[in-house]
């Protein structure tokens, strides 16, 4: 088959433009991930969540008393500074999911007299889910710094896969509003030049809104401050919350 010298030369750009730019290859996991089966013998004692404080907390109750538990080498999302990072309600909403009125093994078995939450594996039963691995894979929390223990290895694989594929908070659509959060830098209230009263809407992918405010408003606007909650537009309009009459955002 012969080629004009036009797609001759759109192949090769093609081949050109695809050297520039490789796909990240997302690693390969094992063939069997930990599930309490296969990471311990015999029986244990499966014990019922009672509440999920934190995307990455639980209080469950062991022998009729109730331990709060951390998930070991979980950490939650988070951004520099004061402000929340604005995947912590999926987070929190998926662990809650996973774990909501369901009985739970623990290793190890926390002490009903600790006065501080007992980092454990935690363990969905019947099925065996190691939730602090399944969080990770979902790409709903990254793993903390200083993990260690006998998964901490393979989260740390399980947390370069996500990031690979994209998933939850890793996805670009998050990423990038992450990022315009870490470089935006609100105005005062009260400041002058600094503060948006422009009769023209700004135009936003990210809007700020207190807990207990009926408003959303822009990145500069007078009643942004350091501590202002952040989230997506979208969110914002599903709670039903209006645009700031100052600075207009849509």
């Amino acid at each position: 088959m012969r080629f004009t010298p036009t797609v001759v030369l759109l192949l090769v750009m093609s081949q050109l433009a695809g050297a520039s730019a490789p796909q990240v290859t997302p690693p390969l996991l094992p063939t069997e991930l930990p599930a309490w089966g296969s990471a311990h013998e015999g029986d244990a004692p499966a014990h019922p969540v009672r509440r999920v404080l934190d995307g990455r907390t639980i209080v469950v109750e062991i022998d009729g008393r109730e331990a709060t538990l951390v998930l070991r080498g979980v950490a939650l999302p988070s951004l520099p500074g004061p402000r929340e990072h604005p995947y912590l309600g999926r987070t929190h909403e998926t662990l809650r999911n996973l774990v909501r009125g369901e009985f739970v093994r623990l290793d190890p078995i926390p002490k009903l007299d600790a006065e501080t939450p007992v980092e454990a594996d935690v363990y969905r039963q019947p099925d065996g889910l190691l939730i602090n691995l399944e969080l990770v894979r979902q790409g709903c929390a990254p793993v903390e710094r200083e993990a260690s223990g006998e998964h901490a290895d393979l989260m740390r694989l399980v947390e370069r896969r996500a990031k690979a594929l994209g998933r939850g908070m890793w996805h670009e659509d998050w990423t990038d509003l992450v990022r315009s959060i870490e470089e935006f830098r609100p105005s005062q209230p009260g400041a002058g030049a600094g503060a948006h009263s422009s009769d023209e809407p700004v135009r936003t992918g990210v809007v700020f809104a207190t807990g207990s405010g009926s408003k959303y408003h822009a990145p500069g606007c007078r009643y942004v401050g350091d501590g202002t909650p952040s989230m997506t537009l979208e969110e914002a309009r599903r709670r039903g919350l209006s645009p700031c009459k100052v600075c207009k955002p849509e």
